[in-house]
């Protein structure tokens, strides 16, 4: 039997995104060898920034092999597949399966289902077998719902159909962290995903994780460890900053300026796993907040004023204000933040010897740029509905 990740099937897969999708210019470098893993049946835990597009890590799959089985004639024979393929992904709100109701019909043009009370409640008004539907894999592309659900009666049901499970891909947890977060907490079904899928599901199943949001150490391994994801059986993938590093290594001391906790230390810690082995990491990085004693606040000052060694300081906005580091060369800000005047003051933050040549960097995020656009579109349309042009 051939497979999804040897170049062959790699070569595949793009063909077959380049005719079935919309995508100008194919999958991200990320995509393709985690789809073609999923397509083969190995587990994935991908941990990428919003926006990266995660959630074709669930629907491209299931475009591949619709394609695959449709048009066989068109490509290698011997690729896993299923003959009626489909996927399950375990949501922790109605909100979000319903925004992929729409996003997945819209992007790949796939039936989805949101399996919850409000859905089931509306189909056994209107007589409709869903349960059928369900076993018989052909009415849904991918069905969405919370973990009560999927660990609830009727599901311990349809996961007993053997024909059933002989089509199911892939079951994803998206917003995989709150495994822990809420399953400690008030929604313990989540705390048992993972042996619902292991003891349920057939090994031939991919099981997927997708967060934007988990640090390594203690939180990654409580979360492989809950959805039986062991050393070499699964494959970890750490997608978040990659297009900084080409800016930090042109030799100038940097302020990162991020909007939120939780983003300073998602890139810290990037950083630091891209540092030597042999390095000791907080002579050359060190955060800055104001959760930190000030006295700790105060030696990053000195160092980055001081050590031609110390190269980066990775800050909230507590370094944007009245703070004057004169060897900060560059800042380079994560996402627009809320205000232009503080957009400013970050950029600020470089060029404060007026004798050296700074750069102000921004990197925004899709949803940021879409944002723009959409209040160009109403500043647009009311410039013209003022002059009487509409």
């Amino acid at each position: 039997m051939l497979h999804w990740k040897d170049k062959t099937g790699l070569e595949t897969i793009k063909l077959i995104v380049q005719q079935c999708t919309s995508f100008p210019n194919g999958l991200y470098s990320y995509q393709l060898p985690l789809i073609a893993k999923i397509l083969d049946g190995e587990d994935v835990l991908c941990i990428a920034a919003t926006g990266d597009g995660k959630s074709a890590l669930f629907a491209i799959p299931i475009v591949i092999l619709r394609e695959y089985n449709t048009n066989y004639h068109l490509y290698p024979q011997g690729f896993p597949t299923r003959a009626h393929p489909f996927g399950i992904v375990i949501t922790p709100t109605k909100g979000l399966a319903n925004t992929f109701v729409y996003q997945l019909r819209r992007d790949f043009g796939l039936s989805v289902l949101s399996y919850n009370h409000e859905t089931i409640s509306r189909l056994q008004r209107n007589k409709v077998n869903f349960i059928s539907g369900i076993l018989e894999c052909r009415e849904w592309d991918l069905i969405c719902l919370d973990p009560e659900h999927l660990t609830g009666k009727d599901w311990r049901a349809i996961t007993d159909c053997e024909f059933f499970l002989s089509n199911l891909l892939q079951c994803t947890i998206d917003e995989v962290h709150l495994v822990d977060e809420w399953g400690r907490d008030f929604r313990i079904a989540f705390r048992i995903i993972g042996k619902f899928i292991r003891g349920r599901f057939p090994t031939h199943v991919s099981i997927v994780g997708l967060t934007a949001t988990l640090l390594p150490g203690a939180p990654t391994t409580s979360i492989c460890k809950s959805l039986g994801f062991y050393r070499n059986g699964f494959t970890l993938f750490r997608h978040s900053f990659p297009d900084l590093l080409s800016l930090l290594n042109q030799n100038c001391k940097t302020v990162i300026s991020c909007q939120s906790m939780d983003v300073l230390y998602r890139v810290l810690v990037f950083l630091v796993r891209c540092l030597p082995i042999n390095v000791n990491p907080f002579l050359r990085i060190r955060p800055y907040h104001a959760l930190l004693p000030a006295e700790y606040n105060q030696e990053t000052i000195q160092l980055m004023e001081n050590d031609p060694g110390f190269m980066v300081i990775v800050s909230t906005v507590a370094l944007s204000f009245g703070i004057s580091i004169p060897t900060v060369l560059d800042n380079i800000g994560i996402d627009f933040p809320a205000t232009i005047c503080t957009w400013v003051q970050e950029k600020g933050r470089a060029g404060r010897n007026h004798n050296t040549i700074a750069r102000g960097i921004t990197f925004v995020t899709k949803q940021t740029k879409a944002a723009a656009q959409k209040s160009m579109q109403y500043i647009i349309h009311f410039i013209l509905l003022s002059l009487n042009l509409l």
